[in-house]
């Protein structure tokens, strides 16, 4: 019995049984270590990958809203310069604004907006205005802006380009009594053959059209895409 005792206790402090619990932990050890960081690696590429499918999502969304932009500028730029060059009567004015926002589906509606004096005797002013219909878009609606106590000299779509002598953009707002939308507008100035003010060319784009070419961008389980103006 004491021989059984002395030979289990000289077991247990044998170098063996040492190498063998010592191998046993560091392999253990290892493993945990290899478990954390496999994990730790696999959630930053996780996140690296989520990351970047974001900012592909995000810069495919900015590229449709700058094309849609870039489109209305442009097209908006060639109908101020027909208007310069041609100088149409007031009935071919409105059969020009029609053909523009027929022609272009992303234009809610367009504006021709001249100085006082320009197309009406004394201090009368002319601003015709062509927009699509909210519950019939095929449709348009039309308005002569300075016949209908609509101060719309004051507006920043005309006052700005005045002011600057350049093109650009209005910060987002809401058209009341003629279009009921919330839009911005871009505005072109006219200028005459000397150079000076004649008036204004513009063209709307509703909020909503830009919100739903942001509204399918998905940034994780919670995340979604905005615009904002400037």
């Amino acid at each position: 019995m004491e021989t059984a005792k002395g030979s289990s206790g000289r077991g247990f402090r044998s170098l063996t049984t040492r190498l063998i619990v010592w191998t046993l932990l560091a392999v253990g050890a290892v493993y945990v270590v290899t478990v954390v960081v496999s994990n730790s690696i696999g959630r930053r590429m996780a996140l690296a990958a989520a990351e970047r499918e974001a900012v592909n999502e995000t810069d495919d969304a900015v590229g449709r809203v700058r094309d849609v932009l870039h489109v209305v500028e442009d097209r908006t730029r060639v109908l101020a310069d027909v208007l310069q060059r041609l100088d149409p009567a007031e009935d071919e004015l409105g059969s020009l604004l029609e053909d523009f926002v027929r022609g272009h589906p992303e234009v809610f509606g367009a504006a021709i907006a001249f100085e006082p004096g320009e197309r009406l005797p004394g201090d009368g002013r002319l601003a015709l205005y062509r927009h699509r219909l909210r519950d019939n878009p095929d449709e348009l609606g039309a308005a002569d802006l300075g016949a209908g106590g609509i101060r719309f000299w004051e507006r920043e779509w005309y006052a700005e380009p005045l002011r600057t002598g350049k093109p650009g953009w209005t910060e987002p707002y809401w058209d009341e009594g003629v279009g009921e939308e919330n839009m911005v507008t871009w505005s072109v100035p006219l200028r005459r053959p000397d150079g000076s003010f004649r008036g204004v060319v513009t063209a709307d784009l509703r909020l909503r059209r830009l919100d739903a070419l942001v509204r399918d961008v998905e940034a994780g389980r919670s995340g979604f895409g905005l615009i904002v103006s400037r």
